[in-house]
């Protein structure tokens, strides 16, 4: 994610946690901080509290993703609903060229 962000020259305000537990119940938590944040460690910085606000390790977790968002238009090219298009690789090295909506 780190990568992306600083080869696009973005930087995103809401940082998003979403976790699937074993049973396959989802919790989202998220926060919008004042300093748009582009790094791995100013990330995981506000990640760790949010992570603290949910039940995992104390339930087996399946899944846990974390995501970047609220980008400002003028600072990089994004789609209509603001998020950073991702390039798509399947098998045989086919790319699908990103679509923005």
């Amino acid at each position: 994610m780190e990568h992306l962000l600083i080869r696009r020259d973005a930087k995103g305000k809401t940082i998003t946690l979403k976790i699937k537990y074993f049973d396959f119940r989802s919790i989202t938590r998220s926060v919008t901080i004042e300093e748009p944040a582009d790094t791995a460690s100013v990330i995981m910085k506000f990640i760790k509290p949010l992570l603290s606000k949910t039940e995992a390790g104390a339930r087996k977790v399946r899944l846990l993703g974390i995501s970047i968002s609220n980008f400002h238009a003028q600072d990089i090219a994004i789609g209509k609903n603001g998020q950073l298009p991702l390039p798509l690789r399947f098998a045989g090295k086919t790319k699908i060229s990103p679509l923005l909506w």
